[in-house]
This record gives structure tokens, sequence and C-alpha cells, in this order.
């Protein structure tokens, strides 16, 4: 199935971008004619068959822009190790909106963030680049209330009105996707865009390869997807006849991708708003006093009203990807059982080798669900409980809980079962190494979860695990169910509690303004601790 993938992928962006093209390629195709070809069932995978029509031209084209396969899978894979996923139709988080844009609609999505905010409503916001500090606050209070009700703003990251009601949504912990029309590399040379990307309040969605520069045509043509994306769409300021968001709430007004709402207010800078709303479009009114800020939408939408106003009732699930740089040595050594021996030079090359194939191989990933805490101790819209009386003192004081599981990926299981079978020396090492990441990715994991709990006013306590203390193994399961870590991150549980791949995390972490000093992790609940013959290792998950 990876492999079946990775060849569309390949194929895919050989057809419709120009990377590691030479002088004498052809130019890409356009959405329109691959998307006719896959119909036709031209293309499969990498293979190119002869249909009818498709005309010999555009084969002898097609066949020429294929020929850049294995240079354009190296980069993919380089694409994989900056963070980015690729997305491709029939993927369980491919945004089902993009159907309305017909055979316009892309072909593949580059996706660095968190895949969850696809999920939830969603309301495209655009604008203007040069706008008044007055047109400004109004973006600010319409980004605002959208992210107060629950709903997921989708904007192109330019400047004006999108950023300004992208930063005011993400200020009030709303969350934000960006469909740029810059590069990813520009994107994310502001530290903020980092930060929030790995808080999982933001999702970046690439139309083209994420270093393909700034062009005209693709800020076109992105605008399209994200007026599509939106339940609706909402323009709080546009020329008359001119510029990119006259031209996106055009056709999408004329081509019904989203319910159109316009800011009614005069002035220069609304002159276009005024035709768009004469064109057929709906009002859109801010209220704004000492008490409240309000979006006002014109009837009879009565059904769209509804969706505004109503708040998810559904716990935060957030699936983030988490880059590890290093191995920990010392996290290593510690697995393999080192007590300040003197390592030789031979040990040394192997733990060197272990790390680097180890590196080469993981891919962490993991979903972190953030709930409330119901007054016996159930996790808010769950029905899942913590048993024990090590989970009950690990919650005392907390008014709220995270959920988290962490996986390095199924490679590295495959890397290692290869490894154990062909270099027995080795093999032990690279277990190690392995576990030294996930512990870290995990450790990264609770620090993300720890910022976010911040942002609310909330201390953490330490991650606790089934396994650990008097916390029956059994719920390693229950725990994955509540994430939906199989469909999400393919990390799967057997019925004795064995989470497949091994290297994987499962924890859950207590969130409380007056927690009791529960900031210790797993042994320090454990009643037998006193007794465990190897500290910092749990023996109760084996007992059970």
């Amino acid at each position: 199935m990876y492999e079946e993938k990775m060849e569309r992928i390949c194929a895919l962006l050989c057809l419709l971008s120009a990377i590691e093209s030479a002088q004498d390629d052809p130019a890409p195709l356009n959405r329109r004619r691959v998307h006719a070809m896959l119909r036709a069932g031209a293309l499969e995978g990498l293979v190119l068959r002869k249909v009818k029509g498709l005309s010999a031209q555009t084969f002898a084209r097609a066949q020429k822009l294929l020929s850049r396969a294995s240079a354009v899978f190296a980069r993919v894979q380089a694409y994989h190790a900056q963070g980015y996923r690729i997305l491709l139709e029939g993927d369980a988080c491919w945004p089902s909106q993009l159907e309305k844009l017909g055979d316009d609609r892309p072909l593949y999505l580059f996706a660095r963030g968190n895949l969850s905010l696809l999920e939830g409503k969603k309301a495209a916001v655009a604008g203007s680049r040069e706008i008044s500090g007055a047109t400004r606050e109004k973006a600010e209070a319409v980004g605002r209330c959208l992210a107060r009700n629950g709903l997921v703003l989708v904007s192109g990251g330019a400047w004006g009105v999108d950023s300004a009601a992208a930063k005011a949504a993400l200020s009030m912990g709303g969350g934000v996707i960006v469909v740029p029309a810059m590069s990813a590399d520009d994107f994310f040379r502001y530290e903020k865009n980092c930060r929030d990307c790995e808080k999982g309040r933001l999702l970046l969605l690439c139309e083209t390869p994420p270093d393909e520069p700034f062009s005209a045509e693709k800020a076109l043509t992105r605008n399209r997807t994200i007026y599509a994306l939106g339940d609706a769409a909402m323009v709080v300021a546009a020329r008359s006849r001119i510029g990119g968001s006259w031209s996106g709430a055009y056709t999408c007004l004329k081509r019904s991708l989203s319910p159109l709402y316009i800011l009614d207010e005069e002035g220069r800078e609304f002159e276009g708003n005024a035709a768009l709303i004469a064109m057929g479009a709906r009002r859109m009114q801010i209220l704004r006093d000492a008490e409240r800020e309000e979006l006002i939408l014109q009837e009879p939408d009565e059904i769209f009203l509804d969706r505004l106003r109503e708040r998810q009732s559904k716990p935060t699930l957030l699936r983030i990807s988490v880059p590890i740089e290093s191995i920990p040595r010392s996290e290593l050594l510690r697995c393999l059982g080192w007590r300040g021996q003197t390592l030789d030079e031979q040990v040394l090359s192997q733990i060197e080798k272990a790390e680097q194939m180890a590196l080469e191989c993981i891919e962490p990933v993991a979903m972190i669900g953030e709930f409330e805490l119901e007054n016996v101790g159930v996790l808010s819209g769950t029905g899942f409980k913590p048993e024990g009386e090590a989970a009950a003192l690990l919650l005392d004081g907390c008014q709220g809980a995270a959920l988290m599981a962490v996986t390095l990926g199924a490679k590295s299981e495959r890397l290692f079962l290869r490894v154990q079978a062909t270099d027995k020396a080795l093999a032990p090492v690279l277990d190690a190494a392995l576990s030294a990441a996930v512990e870290a990715a995990a450790d990264r994991v609770s620090e993300i979860i720890s910022q976010r709990a911040g942002e609310r006013g909330r201390q953490t306590t330490g991650r606790f695990s089934p396994g650990y203390g008097d916390m029956p193994m059994k719920q390693t399961g229950e725990m994955l169910d509540v994430l939906r870590s199989a469909e999400r991150i393919g990390l799967t549980v057997s019925s004795s509690g064995l989470m497949m791949p091994r290297k994987s995390v499962c924890a859950i972490i207590g969130e409380g303004t007056n927690i009791k000093g529960n900031t210790k992790n797993g042994c320090a609940f454990c009643t037998r601790r006193d007794s465990c013959r190897d500290k910092g290792m749990c023996a109760c998950a084996a007992e059970e």
C-alpha cells in the first residue's frame, strides 16, 4: 500500500509540477488534463497507458515528464523529512469539500501541522492586503468570533485581512488553516508560525510543492481552494472588479463554492463589497459594544447561523508530527543497561551506526486528546475513566486531563526485525536507540501538552501509562480508541495491551490549577517501587 501511494505521488508531481525538471523538459500538464487521464485509466501509479481520447502528443509529453520519477522520489523523501505529509484523494483526512471544484480541484496536498483541523466546521476569510487600521479591527473581530464559536478559519496567509483575522483567531485559542501563495519555506521563517504549528493550532496546506515560490497564477488558483474548503466564506474588504479578493469571491459566488458573506460597510476599501452584495452575496455585519462582539448574518440563512452559534461538544483531538533531530545518548545507554563502564571503540561505532539508522527510518507522529474531568473521574465525552489508586492520585486536584499516543511508525519496526535477523550484535543497540527515540518524542509531546495547558492557566502532572502502578494494561486499548490512533497514526494494540508498532508510548497527563504535587512520572506512583528489581523500568506491566 505504501509503495503504491508513493508511486502515485511521484507520478502526479512529475505531471503537474516542475520539480527536478531539465531545461528541455516540456511544461507540466494542468489539473483538468490529469483528471481526465485518471478517469480514462491512462495512468496507474507510474504506468502510462495509451487509451481512447489520449492524444499521441499528450502521451509523449506525459512520458517525458514521468521520466523524472527517480529524482522526484528523492525530493518526496526530503519533504517527508521536513515534516510534510502528502495527502491524496481517498485518504481518510482528504477534505471532501474540494469535490465542489470539479476538475479544478488539486490532486495532492502537502500538509504540515494539525490535520484534525480539517474535520471541524470551517469558514474561509479573505480580503485586501492593503487595509486601514479600522478595517484591520473588523478583520480581527471576524477571526475572534469564529474562534469563539468553534469554527476553524481558512485563509491565504497574506498580509492585510488574512493575517489579521488569523492572528485574532489564534489569540482566542482557535484553529487556522493556511493555503499560502508564498513558499512554505517563507511562511515558516516566522517563528510564531512554527510555534502555532507545533501546538496543533495551525495547519499549512500547499497545493504545489512546498518550496515553489510565489506566482500570480498560484495565488489565484489557491483562492478557489480556500473558498471551497469553508462551510461558508466571508469577505471583509475587496476592491471592485480587481485583485485576488474580488476574483476569488466572484468565482465563489458564480460557482456556488460556499455560501458567501460580505461585510456590509461603506467606504473606498469596501467598493467591491457593495458590488458583490448587488450580485447576490449575503450581507454580514459586526456588532460590537462594551459587552459583546458578534457576527450578524443576513437572513434567511438560519442553517449556517445555527452552525456559527453552535459550539462543538467533541473534545479536541490533535495529530502532530514530532521531529527528532538526535537520539539522546544517555537514554540509549540506559536502555542498554550501561552502568558507567568504559565504552571501547567497537561499541561506540555500533552505537553511532544504530543512531544513524534510527534517525533515517523513524517517522514520529502523535495524537493528543484534551478533556475536562467529570465528577466521577470520567474524561468528558468519552466514557473513559482511568482505573486504580495511582491514577486517582495522579488526577487529584485536576480539572482536566490529556491523553497522548506517540509512535515511531511501522518503518522503524520493519528495520528492527530485519536487523534482528541479520546482525545479532547490532540488534540490541538499535533496539535501545529506537527506545531512546520514542522516549524523546514522548517528552516533546508532553512539553506541547504542558504549553497548551499553560495557555489556559493550568499546570500539568507527569505522564502516566497503563501498566504503571495498579493501572491495568487493558486501558491502553481504551485510550487508543478514544484517540482514534489506529486510523490517524497507524497505532494499534493487541488483546494483551501490547502496542504495534512496539516503539510507541501511550499515557495520561493531568491538568489543573491546583494539582497536588503530582509532577513525577510513572514509578513515583508504584506501590512496588521499593522492591523493584530494575529502577526506572516498571515491572507491573509484566505481572499484569
